[in-house]
């Protein structure tokens, strides 16, 4: 799966779907920052590509905007989480 067009790509169902809040809050507690408003920059090992994607629309729920993952290496997998953040995306 190419990671750039992941979010395209990914059938729905394959996509781990985190549908409550209390899922989607664990999946962001991998990468957030100690203020989770702020900004996100945080590389962390997932265990395949699903689990990150999950992990990257997580932080898009909670952050309001986008959340860029880029492979920092494939095996084991490590994805890098970069997101401007709540206060930037809801304007504060």
């Amino acid at each position: 799966m190419d990671f750039e067009n992941a979010m395209v790509e990914a059938p729905l169902m394959q996509v781990i779907v985190a549908t409550t809040p209390e899922e989607k809050r664990k999946l962001f507690d991998r990468i957030k920052s100690r203020n989770w408003k702020a900004a996100i920059d945080k590389t962390i090992t997932c265990k395949d590509e699903d689990e990150a994607i999950a992990i990257q629309k997580a932080a898009m729920y909670f952050t309001g905007g986008v959340c860029e993952m880029d492979i920092v290496s494939e095996e084991p997998l490590r994805v890098r989480f970069c997101s401007l953040g709540y206060y930037y995306h809801m304007g504060s």
